[in-house]
Parts: C-alpha cells; sequence; structure tokens
C-alpha cells in the first residue's frame, strides 16, 4: 500500500482504496476539486512531496494542460498556483515549462499555467496565440529580458523580494511595462517602491506625476506625506482618475498648493463659511478638470454661487441647513447640467423641495441618505422627479416601507447599483426589485434586518448580473451565502 500526505482531510479518505500512484491520478482527475484539494495537502507536505516527485509531476502536467486550454475554473486555477508559488523551492525541478517566450535579447522557458496567473493579459494572450494557433511560443519581441525578469519572478513565486534594490528610473520603467499588461502585484509592488522617494522638495511634483500616469496606490502615499507635512487644505483620492482638493483656509500657502495643483483637481471642497469668500468662486473656477462641488456643511447660501460652473457635473449639499424648497430650485437653475447629486443627512427638505429634482434634467445618481423624514409619498414624489436614475442612495431612510420599494422597482428600470443600508425592506419588495432592475450590478443591503433567508434566496434567482452584494449584519447564514456563491460564482459578496 502506498503512503499518503500528512493530515489528508476527511473528503479525500477515499483516495486510501488504491495502491499505486497511477490508480491514485486516474481517481482524482474524476474530480478537479479533488484533485487541487489533494495537490495543496501534498504540497503543504515537503517531504511526502520529495518521495512523490513522479505523482506530483503528473498532477502539474495535468493542471497546466487544464488551465492551457481554459478548462480549469478560475477557484481551482488561483488554488492551485498559490500552492506552486509557495512551494516553488520544492517543486522547481518538476513544474512543466511548456511555452517559451522570446523577447528581445533573450528566450525564456516559463510554465504557461504560472504566467497566466499574474495577469488576465498574459491568460489571454496565451489562449489567443499559443492554444488557438497550437504553438508553444509567446512573441515578446520589444520586450527586455531586464523588463521581464521581474514578471516572471512575480509568477513563479508570487512576490518581487529585490525590487527596493533597483533605481527610481528602473523602477518607473517596470511599472510602465506592468500597467500595460494589467500585472496588478508588480503595479502595487512599483509604486510602494517608489515611496521612498518622496521628500518636501518633490512631493507636489511626484503628485503631479502620479496623476497624470495614473499611479494609485503612489498617489496615495504622496497624499499621505503632503497631508502630513502641509497645513491649510486637505488632499484625497476618490478614484486613481480623481484628485481632491479641500480647502481648510485661503492662506498664501494653501493658494499656492492650489495654484500648483488646479490643473488635475477633480473635486473641490469648501466648508462652514467658505463659501461665502471671492476666493471660493474664483478657485472654482480655476479647476478645467473639476467634477464634483462639495460645499457640504456651508452654513449659508452665498452670492458667489451665482458664478460657479453651469457645466458643473457633481454636486454635494450635504447637511446644508439652508437647503429648501427655494434654494434647491436655485441650485438647479445655476448647476444645470448636474448628474451626480448628494443630499444625505437634510432632514428639513420636505415634499415642497422634492419636486425641484425634476430640474435636474441630467440627473443620474442621488444620495438621500439619512433623509429621515423621507415618506412614502415623498419618494414617490422623488422618482417621479427623477425617472433616469442609475445610481441610488437611500441609506437609513427607515420611513419609506414596502409601497415605496415597489414604486421604486416600477420606477427606476435602468438602475445600475442601490445602497439600502439600514432600510426597512421587506422580502417581498426586494425580489420586486431584483426581477424588475434587470441591469443592477451592485446591491448593499447592510443591517437590513427585516430581510430573511428566503428573501436572500430569491434575490440569488434573479440578479443575473449583479457582481457586487453587501449582507453584512443581516440575517443571513453562511449556508445561505455558499448557495448563493454556488448559483453566481463571480459575484463578490461582502459578509
Amino acid at each position: 500500500m502506498m503512503d499518503f500526505p500528512a493530515l489528508l482531510p476527511k473528503v479525500l479518505l477515499y483516495c486510501k482504496t488504491v495502491s499505486l500512484e497511477e490508480e491514485l491520478f486516474d481517481l482524482l482527475i474524476q474530480k478537479p476539486e479533488d484533485l487541487v484539494l489533494f495537490f495543496e495537502v501534498a504540497t503543504a507536505d515537503e517531504t511526502w512531496t520529495g518521495s512523490h516527485d513522479y505523482l506530483i509531476a503528473k498532477l502539474l502536467d495535468w493542471l497546466t494542460e487544464q488551465a492551457f486550454n481554459n478548462l480549469l475554473s478560475a477557484d481551482l486555477y488561483k488554488r492551485a498556483v498559490k500552492s506552486m508559488q509557495v512551494h516553488h523551492e520544492v517543486l522547481a525541478q518538476i513544474i512543466p515549462k511548456d511555452i517559451k517566450v522570446q523577447l528581445k535579447d533573450e528566450t525564456v522557458d516559463i510554465n504557461s499555467l504560472l504566467l497566466g496567473s499574474i495577469s488576465d493579459f498574459f491568460k489571454d494572450i496565451l489562449l489567443i496565440e499559443c492554444r488557438d494557433k497550437n504553438i508553444s511560443v509567446l512573441n515578446l519581441q520589444s520586450v527586455t529580458y531586464q523588463l521581464f525578469s521581474p514578471m516572471q519572478t512575480i509568477a513563479i513565486t508570487g512576490d518581487i523580494p529585490d525590487l527596493w534594490k533597483k533605481e527610481q528610473k528602473e523602477v518607473e520603467r517596470l511599472l510602465r511595462q506592468a500597467l500595460s499588461w494589467n500585472v496588478e502585484s508588480v503595479i502595487k509592488a512599483c509604486q510602494l517602491t517608489l515611496k521612498k522617494y518622496i521628500n518636501s522638495e518633490n512631493a507636489i511634483d511626484l503628485l503631479i506625476q502620479s496623476q497624470q500616469e495614473l499611479w494609485g496606490y503612489f498617489k496615495r502615499e504622496c497624499i499621505d506625506f503632503i497631508n502630513d507635512k502641509m497645513f491649510g487644505f486637505h488632499l484625497g483620492a476618490p478614484t486613481d482618475e480623481r484628485l481632491l482638493f479641500e480647502f481648510y483656509d485661503f492662506s498664501d500657502a494653501t493658494l499656492k498648493v492650489f495654484q500648483r495643483l488646479e490643473a488635475w483637481i477633480t473635486d473641490l471642497v469648501f466648508r462652514k463659511t467658505l463659501i461665502e469668500n471671492a476666493q471660493f468662486v474664483a478657485c472654482v473656477r480655476r479647476c478645467p478638470k473639476l467634477v464634483l462641488l462639495d460645499i457640504s456643511g456651508s452654513f449659508v447660501f452665498s452670492e458667489y454661487l451665482n458664478q460657479i460652473q453651469k457645466e458643473l457635473q457633481g454636486l454635494n449639499l450635504s447637511e446644508c441647513a439652508w437647503l429648501n424648497q427655494k434654494t434647491l430650485k436655485k441650485m438647479a437653475e445655476i448647476c444645470p447640467e448636474v448628474k451626480d447629486l448628494i443630499l444625505s443627512s437634510n432632514y428639513q427638505l420636505n415634499f415642497t423641495a422634492w419636486g425641484e429634482l425634476i430640474k435636474f434634467k441630467n440627473l443620474k445618481s442621488l444620495n438621500l441618505s439619512r433623509c429621515h423624514q423621507i415618506s412614502d409619498d415623498d419618494f414617490s414624489t422623488i422618482l417621479k422627479a427623477c425617472l433616469s436614475l442609475t445610481d441610488l442612495v437611500l441609506d437609513e431612510c427607515r420611513k419609506i416601507g414596502d409601497k415605496g420599494f415597489f414604486e421604486l422597482a416600477k420606477s427606476l428600470p435602468r438602475l445600475t447599483s442601490l445602497s439600502l443600508v439600514h432600510c426597512s425592506i421587506s422580502d417581498s419588495a426586494l425580489l420586486e426589485i431584483a426581477a424588475r432592475s434587470r441591469v443592477l450590478t451592485s446591491l448593499n443591503l447592510r443591517r437590513c434586518e427585516q430581510l430573511t433567508e428566503k428573501g436572500f434566496k430569491d434575490l440569488a434567482k434573479h440578479a443575473f448580473v449583479l457582481k457586487e452584494l453587501n449582507l453584512s449584519e443581516c440575517n443571513v447564514t453562511e449556508v445561505t451565502v455558499e448557495a448563493i456563491r454556488h448559483r453566481h460564482p463571480y459575484l463578490q459578496i461582502i459578509i
């Protein structure tokens, strides 16, 4: 009888019915999920692996061939690669090198399963250029070995241990190459390595460079450095593409930094009394890439608001006590092109104000979080005024009941994102939304306490295109979550 790896799980005990490695291999390939589990357990027992290299080599050959022919599920692919990388020193001599990468100055032999794991670019190009053409050579002749070598290292080991030794320009070249191939692990590693080159003299210049080249991780490192060293303002990065500048004052030092960044700023923030200063409108008008103006928490309606750009796309009016039917109408006149409107925590707004939303003709995204006063009747008025919404946030709007949610399902068929944190939605209303919202890709149900297991199961039957689902702090069991994952394997579930 053959011996087996230590800590063999119960689900694999049936394997002990065989006495030869060939028989075990033939048994395992009948169940790919069991084969990968056995591979994980076997490689974790490196002593066993060393004495059964014939079987491990056959498993590696099989996994490589399956992946090359795109027959391995994403989960099994990821698990197999992880085990190969963690135990790469033990497996190095038996991992099949089935692909030759032809570079500008060298030819590299590599395993296609590992190479395809580092990005969708390599996974796709291996399928198109090698599998579909039935050849084993991948042509990258415009690339030097110096640039490809780190990709090879991260494919084999999952890490680039010597990256910190490279010069700044070399890291930047590698980063640009990784971006062109979408190798996320190298992209992140390079940008975090560049952090060591930030200082007080170059921080703004490096921030501008990172904004130009969309180096998101490095941009955040620059922002953290600047926020820690400079005062009078605060910088942020809502996305890799966007740059936020929040004024604390209009001092000369603050305006000097603002003037260096104005060409790249997409989000401007002014709170409290700052919109009552003439510098407010001057700064707003100096930002050619402005996407969102945030004046949340401002104290009064300022006449300077009349001078801001009419083409403004986003407006945050959260916690503005001065906001009412008259001033909301005025804001619609000032900014008629607004697509993204945030009205969070405006408790004073009532049915007379909600009808003014119809004046925002291009409105696509609306945030009404913590507007606790909104009733079903109020919500009906809102829906009638905003029939083109694709993104809606109703967090903590607990007075909206089934009547309101059923009307939402009927009124907004083009909704792609919906957030209902701590709302009073029932199973039946959720099912109606899922059934009618055929393009809904993001749904946040955190703390929706009235929903039951049945509601979540019904959701899974209808939410065909859903990509992200937040069920944290809900009354849902792990069994139901796993059932949803089984039905929708590519759905990201937050619990």
